[in-house]
């Protein structure tokens, strides 16, 4: 005899991927190239050179290199930092203003909506820059929640951010995956436990990245469909 059921009885499988969190400097616009790039040339203004390995220590953390004191350093005297402030802010203003948005991350971002996903940001930069750039881009109102330095206090590499991310964006580490493209922001993400993707701009390709999940060239490389059933797989 056939056993009668109800078909509301039938569970459903759903992903166990729910949520995608992003950093911003780097991965979502290259804003670090430029950076470099505009003390590279206040640098050389005043005779000096600023290496790119030196450079390297500071990208994806906050508070790790004092630009201002190495080129004093360097020239052998105090200088007028209000003004070389302005100077370099002015001209990396101007480099940001012209970086497109990075390959697949409209795509992704689009991506992820349709599929009901949760989508955070976690940076070490400041919440004003931050937001002032996805809003100019008309990326704002796909995040969920936009976790920033001046917010949590305690930058990557320690996973505070992304852990208040997964807090707000009502998610377990092991539901979420973490896009990143330095080696001091893919910590904090592993650090919070969270599987990270790792994809290298123009200044951290080549840096170590032996900690994380996987690495990639571009976001293009990636199908979301793809990508949440490799998720699956892994997590069960």
């Amino acid at each position: 005899m056939l056993q009668s059921f109800n078909i509301d009885d039938i569970a459903v499988e759903e992903t166990m991927l729910k949520a995608l969190i992003f950093d911003f400097d780097g991965l979502i616009i290259d804003t670090e190239t430029p950076d470099y790039q505009a003390w590279s040339e206040i640098y050389i203004s005043y005779g000096a050179t600023l290496s790119r390995a030196k450079w390297m220590s500071h990208v994806g953390a906050w508070g790790t290199f004092n630009p201002y004191a190495y080129l004093e350093e360097q020239v052998g005297r105090e200088l007028d930092r209000v003004k070389i402030r302005e100077k370099r802010r002015a001209r990396y203003e101007e480099l940001v203003a012209n970086q497109p948005i990075l390959p697949g991350v409209v795509d992704m971002l689009t991506s992820a909506k349709a599929k009901g996903l949760k989508l955070g940001v976690a940076s070490n930069s400041f919440n004003k820059w931050v937001v002032r750039h996805l809003k100019n881009r008309d990326l704002y109102h796909y995040f969920d929640t936009v976790m920033t330095l001046d917010q949590i206090t305690i930058g990557k590499p320690e996973p505070k951010m992304y852990l208040t991310a997964l807090h707000w964006l009502g998610v377990m580490a092991n539901e979420a995956i973490a896009f990143e493209d330095s080696p001091t922001g893919a910590m904090g993400a592993k650090r919070a436990g969270i599987y990270t993707i790792v994809i290298p701009n123009n200044m951290t390709r080549g840096e170590n990245f032996s900690h994380v999940d996987r690495v990639i060239t571009s976001m293009t490389d990636l199908n979301l469909d793809t990508l949440c059933e490799e998720f699956d797989n892994v997590s069960t």
